[in-house]
């Protein structure tokens, strides 16, 4: 897959060199997306099949080789070709996490700021053993399928949520859908606890323009998790249970993504004690996805089209709710269409009004 050794390199805030550590990239939400955007453009089709993936790195045009700039992902098929480029931010979740070793190192003090950059140097060829070559791994995953859709016609109507990137793709929730989302985790809240569900739906392709779609069409909630006051933790029943739902629902729906609530007025009482979780509610009283949120989106949800509501509740007023999702392998906060008109597969009759929904 690449023919480089990946490395970072650690700066102190004043330029001084700290460190250099060598890494193993974590390349399958590069990869997701690079697969993803070809599918939007239509430079490879949803049942690519006879797949070569190849990741090179982009030289620093000032300081050149093995400092790199960005990275591509190439991927070939038997019947075409596509590529994705990505910027060394793509490495930053894994720069802060060898951060908190040089913290531990003390060759940096917890909170202060650091600079890294991204080094790869070519691997040797390594000698084949065979006598160690008694079986071989095929890697297999399970293709996209996308139902033809216009998408002109879920536009109509549909209300912008938040800030829509240009290279976010679409993605639609009926107003049915939030509001009994945002209904359930109000409820997990006057309990003290957080609560999730999956979003149920489907990917759509509009070939005329060419690009994808993700349409929601219904919300399960997560049952059989432990719900704690700042998290909640998926079971092997929960997932059991959705697929149950769907097969249930008979509707070839597949999960698009999941919500989960943030009771911020729940971490908020606990401020004048002095909590952790009131000062969390003071700085994030906006929306956010936490660390424990990413982990569990790259482990459950990691497919470019996938993507989560987070259900900010304050207790004292209308709960807000805020998107992210995938964006050039990283997960980030992005922009929905909340839609007003009924389809197939919603739930409850939409009311005169959404909830609030976060810019």
């Amino acid at each position: 897959m690449s023919e480089h050794e990946y490395r970072l390199v650690f700066y102190g805030d004043d330029g001084g060199r700290l460190d250099e550590v060598a890494i193993r990239p974590d390349w399958e939400p590069a990869i997701e997306w690079a697969r993803f955007s070809a599918l939007r453009s239509l430079r490879l089709p949803a049942e690519a099949s006879g797949e070569r993936i190849a990741i090179r790195p982009v030289w620093d045009p000032r300081a050149g080789e093995p400092s790199v700039e960005s990275f591509v992902v190439e991927i070939e098929s038997i019947a075409a070709r596509a590529s994705s480029s990505f910027p060394i931010a793509y490495f930053r979740d894994r720069a802060e996490k060898e951060a908190e070793r040089l913290v531990e190192k003390k060759l940096l003090r917890a909170g202060d700021p650091f600079l890294y950059a991204v080094k790869a140097l070519r691997s040797p060829p390594r000698p084949i053993d065979a006598r160690r070559m008694k079986f071989r791994v095929v890697e297999t995953r399970t293709p996209f399928s996308a139902r033809e859709s216009r998408l002109s016609s879920f536009l109509g109507g549909a209300a912008t949520a938040g800030d829509p990137a240009e290279e976010d793709f679409p993605f639609f929730v009926p107003g049915a859908v939030l509001e009994e989302a945002t209904a359930l985790c109000r409820a997990a809240a006057e309990r003290g606890v957080e609560t999730a569900g999956i979003l149920a739906g489907y990917l759509r392709l509009d070939r005329s323009v060419p690009e994808a779609f993700v349409e929601a069409t219904a919300q399960i909630p997560a049952r059989h998790t432990r719900a704690e006051k700042e998290k909640v933790i998926f079971t092997p029943e929960t997932w059991t249970d959705v697929r149950r739902v769907l097969a249930r629902r008979n509707r070839g729906e597949i999960p698009v993504g999941w919500y989960h609530s943030h009771p911020i007025g729940i971490w908020g009482r606990e401020s004048a004690e002095g909590s952790e979780g009131g000062e969390k509610s003071r700085a994030r009283a906006d929306g956010f996805f936490s660390s424990q949120d990413r982990l569990v989106h790259r482990a459950v949800f990691p497919a470019a089209f996938h993507l989560a509501l987070v259900v900010t509740d304050p207790g004292d007023s209308a709960p807000a709710i805020s998107c992210y999702g995938w964006r050039r392998g990283e997960i980030a906060r992005r922009g929905f269409h909340a839609t007003r008109r009924r389809r197939r597969g919603c739930g409850s009759q939409l009311k005169n009004e959404l909830p609030r929904c976060e810019s």
